[in-house]
This record gives C-alpha cells, structure tokens and sequence, in this order.
C-alpha cells in the first residue's frame, strides 16, 4: 500500500478507500471490512461504491493477498498512463508550456515505483 497514492486511482472511491484506511492505521485503528465500513457510515460515495457488502467481497476473494503486488502494478501503471495522457492533452491545448510538460514527464520516467512501460506524451500527441 505504500506505493500507491490515493490519486493513482482511476476511481476516486478507491483513493478515499485508501486514504482512510491509512488514516485508521496512523490511529492505531484495527483495519477490516466491519471497522472501516463503521468508520465510513454515512459517506455518501461509500454507498454509492456498494458499502459493507463491497468491503466484505474483497475480503473474501480468494487469492487476493498472493496478487496483490500485480494489482498494485497495474494501478500505478494505468496512473502513469493517464497522467501522460493528461500532459499530452494539456501540451496540445497550450494550458501547459514546453518546459513544464519536459520537467512532468521527467517526474513520470524517474518514478520507479511500476515496471510496466507507459506511453509518452509525445507518443499520445501524435495519436490524436
């Protein structure tokens, strides 16, 4: 879980997920499907993702924990995927400068946190 960010989630529910479970732990909370559910009574967008009954069908995936690592790849893959999209979007439309989308690409080739490759802006430019 220290790898990923609540931003790397294409679902903001997931990243609030995330978050609040990091939350719990800094507490010295126990963290399950019954004590986060509890803590998140009431939030409108946990309802909205499924609830309780959300939290308790990951819980009982079987082989969850020994994919876990891939899962965590694949999240921060597809993060890195859409924030090039997103520089090469920005860069075309100008809302982002030459020097800051060399300086935002820069920050996405030197984060090691995922071994899957990633399209560049560049390459995304010239697609569209």
């Amino acid at each position: 879980m220290a790898e990923l960010r609540p931003l790397d989630f294409f679902r903001s529910s997931h990243g609030r997920l995330l978050q609040t479970m990091r939350h719990m732990l800094a507490d010295g909370a126990e963290v399950d499907p019954l004590t986060l559910a509890q803590r998140l009574q009431g939030q409108e967008w946990f309802q909205t993702m499924g609830g309780p009954q959300y939290l308790h069908s990951l819980a009982e995936s079987r082989g969850l924990q020994s994919r876990l690592d891939s899962y965590i790849q694949i999240v921060r893959a597809d993060a890195k995927s859409r924030r090039a999209r997103q520089i090469a979007s920005e860069l075309q439309s100008g809302s982002m400068d030459a020097l800051e989308a060399s300086e935002a690409l820069r920050e996405l080739a030197e984060d090691r946190t995922t071994r899957a490759p990633f399209i560049t802006a560049l390459e995304l430019a010239r697609q569209t």
